[in-house]
C-alpha cells in the first residue's frame, strides 16, 4: 500500500510547504477523490477543491459502489446524504468541501 494512503505527518505549522495540517488535508482529499473515482463516481469542479469521504460512510473505500455513475460537484461546503440508510447509531455523510 502506498505510504500516502496510510500516513500524512503533521509536525509543522499551518502554511508550511510540507508535513502541515494543510498538506495532510490535501492528501486525505486526494485519497477520497481517488476512492470515489474508483467506485465509478464523477467528481467535477475545481481540482483543488477538498473532497472528504466520512469514515462513517467508508473506512477504506469499501461501500462506495452506491456512488457509481453519480456526478458529485465540488463546491462550497455541503453535506450529501448517502443513498443508503444510515446506521442506527451514527449519521453517514459524504462531505464535498472547497
Amino acid at each position: 500500500m502506498p505510504r500516502e494512503e496510510e500516513f500524512a505527518p503533521v509536525k509543522n505549522a499551518p502554511g508550511s510547504s510540507s508535513d502541515s495540517p494543510d498538506t495532510a488535508r490535501a492528501l486525505y482529499s486526494q485519497l477520497s477523490r481517488r476512492r470515489l473515482l474508483a467506485a465509478g463516481a464523477t467528481v467535477s469542479g475545481d481540482e483543488g477543491a477538498l473532497v472528504e469521504v466520512s469514515p462513517l460512510v467508508s473506512y477504506a473505500g469499501e461501500g462506495l459502489e452506491s456512488y457509481a455513475d453519480k456526478a458529485l460537484q465540488a463546491r462550497p461546503p455541503r453535506k450529501v446524504r448517502p443513498p443508503l440508510p444510515a446506521p442506527p447509531r451514527a449519521a453517514s455523510w459524504l462531505h464535498v468541501l472547497p
